[in-house]
């Protein structure tokens, strides 16, 4: 077998090995070189917080807002879960531009909250249906109990996350500059236990947004090494176990990994 057909091989035994429903697209060098149930619906968990930021830096370019601006942390405003917002004490100001950061590369809640009201779910939205995401949409603020039980959920597919991400490269709808920080910010991420997990990361240019709940592990990213170019979206739920999703998310990117090798 070539690299090509060994490295799908390895994705698929991953796939099957996996006691769960997994989602997966892989696209390198513009060809979709893996791809199964990518245009399933899941429960976006973080992963939504990327087309947020990417909606805040289009209104930014707009001129609707402004990212050095200052916003006050108010104690209501404040939900548990990941990051640490929650953990400070009220009053505390930062720029809209440090709610994104905080958002991404610490996948805070009180952040993501705030960044949703500010931007309006309308509006994020729109940006997906504009480019292209038509299967991703913000129903809800997280840690919402009232919201979830009324059926409103955030959503989102591998597909999907491949074309937000593509758009990073791609710069259909925002600018160079705003991108660049984008990318800037996702390579900032923290979570790097799933995709980059196995990888040397030193070696790779690696840029990538976790997202978890109970039953549920996801991670995308954007992998460059030796001139090439690699899109990542693994979506898993109906997990007994998180950390076996966790596993298997991060034996899919050591084979990309192994794969990109292989083509320098």
């Amino acid at each position: 077998m070539n690299s090509s057909e060994c490295f799908i091989q390895s994705v698929e035994e991953i796939i099957t090995s996996t006691q769960a429903r997994i989602s997966i697209a892989v696209e390198i060098d513009e060809q979709r070189i893996i791809e199964k149930d990518s245009d399933r619906e899941y429960l976006s968990a973080s992963l939504i917080k990327i087309p947020i930021m990417m909606e805040a830096y289009r209104q930014s370019e707009l001129g609707t807002i402004c990212l050095t601006d200052l916003i006050e942390i108010k104690d209501f405003q404040k939900v548990g879960g990941s990051g640490v917002l929650h953990s400070l004490t009220g009053g505390t100001q930062l720029s809209i531009k440090d709610l994104i950061t905080l958002m991404i590369i610490v996948s805070d809640n009180t952040a993501t909250n705030i960044m949703i009201e500010l931007l309006g779910k309308d509006n994020i939205n729109q940006f997906c249906r504009d480019i292209g995401a038509h299967h991703t949409k913000v129903e809800r603020k997280l840690m919402d109990e009232q919201a979830k039980a009324k059926g409103y959920e955030n959503i989102t597919t591998a597909s999907d996350m491949i074309c937000l991400l593509k758009e990073l490269d791609q710069n259909e709808f925002l600018s160079k500059n705003s991108t660049l920080d984008i990318l800037k910010c996702l390579s900032a991420q923290q979570f790097r236990h799933k995709l980059p997990g196995l990888m040397d990361q030193d070696l790779m240019k690696i840029a990538n947004k976790t997202g978890e709940m109970e039953g549920i592990e996801h991670d995308v990213a954007i992998i460059h090494y030796g001139g090439k170019k690699a899109y990542i979206a693994v979506l898993i739920d109906q997990l007994e176990q998180n950390f076996l999703g966790q596993v298997s998310i991060a034996k899919i990117g050591e084979s990309v990994y192994e794969y990109l090798l292989k083509q320098k």
